[in-house]
């Protein structure tokens, strides 16, 4: 079953549905490889684990190839959030810090929340509402300035709303439009006016402002290369201006618009030079209107300046640092990055040396 997935490495981890029990696999392939291997979880973990080794591997090679040269952005470790080792995490897809200080981690393959205090010590473990689901596991969660959580449900189309403790509230349905594909939130947050949310929905190309009733109130983007277009986008991130940053995934960009929804340029290009992308997959702006954006098939983060333009690669004592198959990233009050590593099931946090 493995072998024919392999055959189509050049073209892995198509939308954010590779963020969680099948990071190598993307389209109608891993949706009916999915399906198949619900059945027997452990032995999908097990497959999952030999493919993304080689992935990493091949990741790596493409990472060392573009080192020479690199503008490196220095960060400096200073946290990691782990579940407890008699019960981790499998595969983390995103991460928030709520206003009070609490961070919490989706731990979707195991369909949960994972919470983790102001000091980084795990808490407990959340179960999220109904839930399990059969085909198609949570990988979305955003967060509102109140600390009410947003989880993406993939399997009904809807939004869960949870309290700030983690306790379920409400939900929302997202709308689709007659010819569309069900609702495939695999990124969520509020819009600059508290009144409506952005969603990414990966399997219709686009992302949607709708209000808290699930009414539409805004489309942008459609299938496509061309400007404006999308394929597979998987996360956003708001500017400060109250435009977006879109992160394109089988176009290998972030695509962006302004808070009219007009098409700006894009950032980044298919490649595996320093100011490209081979598998983008999260973004996060920063205090001073920076966007990180990491890769998960090259293990590098690279970080843009509000116009777009390249400031450099994460790295570390002199080289590009190489995470394990980065996914969702987060900014703090504090200005402190929190990084989702899926291949090491935990969250590792960063801060820019010197500031």
């Amino acid at each position: 079953m493995l072998s024919s997935d392999l055959k189509s490495l050049g073209r892995m981890t198509a939308d954010k549905r590779s963020m969680g029990i099948l990071p190598m696999l993307h389209g109608r392939d891993a949706r009916a490889t999915f399906i198949a291997l619900m059945g027997a979880r452990r032995r999908a973990r097990i497959v999952v684990l030999l493919a993304a080794a080689l992935l990493c591997a091949i990741g790596a090679a493409m990472a060392r190839a573009q080192a020479p040269g690199v503008p490196l952005v220095a960060m400096e470790p200073v946290g990691r959030l782990e579940g407890p080792p008699t019960d981790a995490m499998a595969q983390p897809t995103d991460v928030v810090v709520a206003p009070l200080g609490t961070i919490w981690v989706l731990d979707g393959v195991n369909m949960r929340l994972a919470a983790f205090a102001k000091d980084r010590r795990f808490e407990r473990y959340v179960p999220l509402p109904g839930f399990p689901f059969e085909n198609r596991l949570p990988v979305g969660l955003g967060i509102e300035p109140s600390g009410r959580l947003l989880v993406g449900d993939r399997d009904q189309g809807h939004i869960l709303i949870l309290q700030a403790d983690g306790a379920f509230g409400t939900t929302i349905p997202i709308p689709v439009a007659a010819g569309e594909r069900p609702a495939d939130p695999t990124d969520l947050a509020p819009s600059g006016t508290g009144q409506s949310l952005w969603v990414v929905d990966n399997d219709n190309h686009c992302v949607k402002e709708i209000d808290l009733a699930g009414r539409l109130l805004r489309r942008i983007g459609r299938e496509g290369e061309g400007a404006g277009e999308m394929r597979y986008p998987s996360t956003l991130a708001l500017a400060a201006d109250g435009g977006l940053a879109v992160v394109d995934v089988l176009n290998a960009r972030v695509d962006r618009f302004d808070a009219q929804g007009a098409v700006l340029a894009p950032i980044g290009a298919r490649g595996v030079t320093p100011g490209t992308f081979y598998r983008p997959k999260g973004i996060a702006r920063d205090r001073a209107g920076r966007f990180h954006v990491t890769d998960s098939f090259t293990g590098v983060v690279r970080t843009f300046g509000p116009d777009g333009r390249l400031i450099g690669v994460w790295g570390a004592k002199g080289a590009p640092l190489r995470l394990r198959a980065p996914a969702s990233v987060f900014v703090d009050d504090a200005g402190l990055v929190y990084v989702v590593e899926m291949l090491s099931n935990a969250v590792t946090i960063w801060r820019e040396a010197g500031r």
